[in-house]
């Protein structure tokens, strides 16, 4: 961070009395200050200080901040339109219900920050660095999120329909009640994150390896995870319609409650899965290993298991509509209650 020069205490004064920061103020400290209704012009890459300064109601539209000191700084109903912060550090910032329209963000590494009920509409975010920091009720349209970093954030009730959301690496990130279609996080490494309540239509998110992260009560439709790694994640509750976890690892993960029709999981490994409670129509797991899965109170309606491997499974009060080999009969780990179509291959039912 470049250093500041202090100018003139009457400098200073004769500023902060008209509330208009133009021409020579560029290397001001404006550091431990309240401005109110100021407006802050400039041609220039600003090196000012505003650590742990307080901005209310202040227009920087289009000022170039990324060389500034912005530590502690608090910003209310401000409007930065256009405003650059590219290539900046920046800790414990905390903006509140401002106008950051087509801002730029590109490379810049965020901690401890905050952005509530901001408007970042249009602006890019590309490659950034964000850790321990929080976004509420912020608008999102046309934003760029192309190859961020980021771990330890919330990003509650977004919208990202119209952004170009690609993630390199989340980590431990709460995304609840966010709405995902259309998006592709194809190759992402997604890690202990939380979904729950979002919605997922027309989603990709195929060779990616996405671990220990939490589904609830989501809605899934025409999505894909094939070829990912989706080990220990949770769809519990959730609505899956139509999606693809062919080839997928799916080992220890829960989809318990979950209200499903055409999926397919076809050589995918769900083993120690559970799928207790579920209702699955229309769907495929064959070529699976469903070695010591779970499906205890399933209700399978026209659902494929050839070739699957169905060792050490549970099936306790299970309904299935399937045949199965004799190979699989006796790979089961309890006698289940099945409707066979083929009774007589079957003498389980009998």
């Amino acid at each position: 961070m470049p250093s500041t020069v202090k100018k003139s205490v009457p400098l200073m004064d004769k500023l902060v009395k008209d509330k208009v920061f133009e021409g020579d103020w560029t290397d001001l400290s404006l550091c431990d200050r309240v401005f109110e209704n100021c407006t802050f012009k400039s041609h220039e890459a600003l090196t000012v200080d505003f650590s742990n300064s307080v901005l209310n109601n202040c227009r920087l539209d289009g000022l170039d901040l990324s060389r500034s000191n912005l530590n502690g700084l608090v910003i209310n109903g401000c409007s930065l339109q256009r405003a650059v912060f590219q290539n900046a550090a920046i800790t414990q910032l905390i903006i509140n219900k401002a106008d950051l329209r087509s801002s730029v963000w590109d490379e810049t590494r965020l901690h401890q920050s905050s952005f509530n009920e901001v408007n970042l509409d249009q602006s890019s975010w590309a490659e950034t660095v964000i850790t321990d920091s929080s976004f509420a009720g912020c608008s999102v349209h046309e934003v760029r999120f192309v190859d961020i970093q980021w771990s330890n954030f919330a990003f509650a009730g977004a919208d990202f329909r119209s952004t170009s959301f690609l993630p390199k690496l989340i980590e431990k990130g709460v995304l609840i009640g966010c709405d995902f279609s259309g998006q592709n996080f194809t190759g992402a490494s997604i890690k202990h994150c939380t979904f729950n309540a979002s919605t997922f239509n027309n989603f990709r998110s195929e060779k990616s390896d996405i671990e220990g992260s939490l589904f609830l009560d989501c809605s899934l439709q025409k999505v894909s995870f094939r070829f990912s790694r989706l080990n220990f994640c949770s769809f519990s509750g959730s609505q899956i319609i139509e999606c693809d976890f062919d080839a997928t690892e799916l080992k220890s993960s829960n989809f318990e409650r979950v209200n499903g029709s055409s999926i397919r999981f076809s050589r995918s490994d769900l083993f120690a899965a559970r799928f207790g409670g579920s209702k699955l129509v229309g769907s495929s797991f064959n070529d699976a290993n469903l070695e010591q899965t779970d499906f205890g109170n399933a209700v399978l309606m026209d659902v494929s298991l050839q070739d699957a491997n169905l060792k050490n499974g549970m099936w306790g009060g299970c309904s299935v509509e399937v045949a199965l080999s004799n190979q699989q009969q006796q790979s089961l780990l309890e006698g289940p209650h099945l409707r066979n179509s083929s009774q007589d291959n079957n003498p389980l039912t009998q």
